[in-house]
């Protein structure tokens, strides 16, 4: 059965799980086609974030710092703490 309207609900379902789940299983969790899941979460301007990342991000990675904020891995270079 086909599902042509959105509920508020299915929105916010989109809006908070959709960057970190993706469609594919956005729509297996919503039993909604993946091509409906996808253009719905572009008319919600919600997307999936993909971030490139820098040599110098994958340096850090390796030492176990790849998560850390930016604004606290710039403060432990200018302290001498860590070196790039």
């Amino acid at each position: 059965m086909r599902k042509y309207s959105w509920t508020p609900a299915e929105d916010k379902f989109i809006e908070d799980n959709y960057a970190l789940l993706g469609p594919k299983k956005c729509c297996e969790a919503m039993g909604r086609a993946y091509n409906e899941v996808k253009y719905r979460a572009g008319q919600l301007c919600v997307r999936m974030y993909r971030q490139k990342r820098s040599a110098e991000h994958h340096k850090l990675a390796k030492r176990g710092l790849g998560a850390m904020p930016g604004d606290a891995l710039a403060e432990l270079v200018a302290k001498g703490i860590l070196n790039m």
